[in-house]
């Protein structure tokens, strides 16, 4: 990489590293390369998961298309990526072979996207996946529902040693005509033991959004925000429907979730003044957030983007209320809100976490929450009331006892729910705390699930 130097540093000298191609070095672009950036999808953008590599199932009305697109990303937004790859040099034509797979990118579906990532899981997995997984894979990863709007806007990423200025100065005019493309470089080097790689972002430079707005940019970052709304009411619909916070539940805002371009000025206009951070929740779908300063109700975009504007004397940038306010032992609006498969809560995984425990086995809903990817309380809440539920006394609080709200779900059952598991074999302190050495934990639970010992698991356990 031009301009960039690379040391081995000893004390007291520094070694110079030799820039190298990978094909000198017997590297190779899929094999080698495309594995990398597989096994590493950061280099590409945050919060990217691969969704295929390799596709060419297009289809059109002419046949199929023989077009091989090397990487399919989607990131936490719910934009795909694609992503094309090179060795060397990148060819003078590559971004326009890239618009053309982001044009068939754009006619993926939920259900094709879906479909894909399946095929993709399966042959990583060397095991079947169904559609229903793959989806809701994809989907806890948005944290939500997919967006058709973002679906037909896909990013492009692409990744090469150097770039020729035929495609510097074509990314530059897309991305001012409202494309959103980056450029990411790589650079190889021989160090005294090992062959080195670096990855940077070329274009576009950080921020950039910042100085290069057009109209199409701005239908963008509209499509974003209507997605975000959308979200938004969802996760706030949940909470209030499943009764996750008691009126009056304290908020803070997390800075550190801010955009950079925001976060150091509005950590110093909430420390000016401790009332402008105080926010308590109500159970109210219309405004949610009790803001202290004026008593009113906000949503929690809202709250949080004028809370920024008044920070920064700025237009407030797009972000994602849900995931801004936090509880006081640290959760998420929107982790509570437990996204699940097609907008819905999905049980399924856990209770089959529940059917894997046998007796003298104890879990918590900390665990149970890590296993299907939601939040203690709405857990506890769902096993309280679930009649799907087995065994439901084998699930503790955190500290191992009996949670104060036990209740069975048979309500002519009145026996001792830590009688039942010393019963069974988990062994109790005189004060009422299981055995940790008998807990199962989240890891455990979904090896238990994953690996096929379900039925061993549960042929001992009693149906209560």
């Amino acid at each position: 990489m031009d301009g960039q130097f690379l040391f081995t540093v000893h004390p007291g000298k520094a070694i110079l590293g030799e820039p190298i191609e990978l094909v000198d070095a017997g590297l190779r672009e899929r094999e080698d390369l495309q594995e990398w950036v597989r096994k590493h999808p950061q280099v590409l953008g945050p919060n990217i998961r691969i969704v295929t590599f390799e596709f060419s199932e297009w289809r059109s009305r002419e046949g199929s298309e023989l077009d091989r697109l090397d990487l399919l990303g989607i990131d936490s937004d719910g934009r795909l990526v694609v992503a094309e790859l090179k060795r060397g040099t990148a060819p003078s034509t590559v971004e326009m072979q890239a618009i053309k797979y982001a044009a068939f990118a754009s006619r993926f579906t939920e259900e094709t996207l879906s479909e894909t990532h399946a095929k993709y899981l399966s042959n990583e997995k060397s095991a079947p996946v169904s559609l229903d997984e793959a989806r809701s894979a994809l989907e806890n990863h948005i944290d939500g529902e997919f967006d058709p709007d973002l679906l037909r806007q896909p990013r492009i990423v692409l990744m090469a040693a150097r770039f020729p200025p035929q495609v510097t100065a074509t990314a530059v005019w897309l991305t001012e005509m409202g494309l959103d493309i980056s450029l990411v470089q790589f650079g190889a080097y021989r160090a005294e033991h090992d062959i080195v790689l670096t990855v940077s972002q070329l274009w576009p430079p950080q921020d950039i959004e910042d100085f290069t707005v057009s109209p199409r940019q701005a239908s963008i970052r509209a499509a974003d925000a209507r997605s975000h709304r959308r979200r938004e009411t969802t996760a706030v619909d949940r909470l209030i429907a499943d009764g996750v916070l008691d009126d009056g539940a304290p908020l803070h805002l997390d800075c550190t979730s801010l955009p950079t371009s925001v976060r150091d000025g509005v950590e110093h206009w909430l420390l000016q003044d401790e009332k402008r951070g105080r926010v308590t929740w109500q159970n109210d779908s219309s405004g949610p957030l009790v803001w202290e300063i004026d008593e009113q109700g906000w949503t929690p975009t809202g709250l949080a983007r004028e809370m920024i504007e008044r920070a920064t004397d700025e237009p407030p940038p797009v972000v994602r209320g849900p995931r801004l306010w936090i509880t006081d032992d640290g959760q998420t609006l929107s982790r509570l809100a437990g996204f699940g498969a097609r907008g819905a809560r999905d049980w399924s995984i856990l209770h089959e976490a529940l059917k894997a425990l046998k007796q003298g086995d104890w879990t918590t809903y900390s665990d149970l929450a890590a296993v299907v990817g939601s939040a203690p309380v709405p857990v506890g809440r769902h096993v309280a009331t679930c009649t799907d539920c087995v065994a439901a006394y084998r699930v503790l609080t955190a500290a191992g006892r009996i949670a104060s709200q036990f209740a069975w779900a048979d309500p002519n059952r009145k026996d001792d729910p830590q009688s039942v598991l010393e019963a069974e074999g988990v062994h109790f302190t005189t004060d009422g705390v299981a055995s940790p050495v008998q807990r199962v934990n989240a890891t455990e639970l979904s090896h238990r699930i994953e690996s096929g010992t379900l039925a061993a698991a549960t042929s001992g356990s009693r149906d209560d």
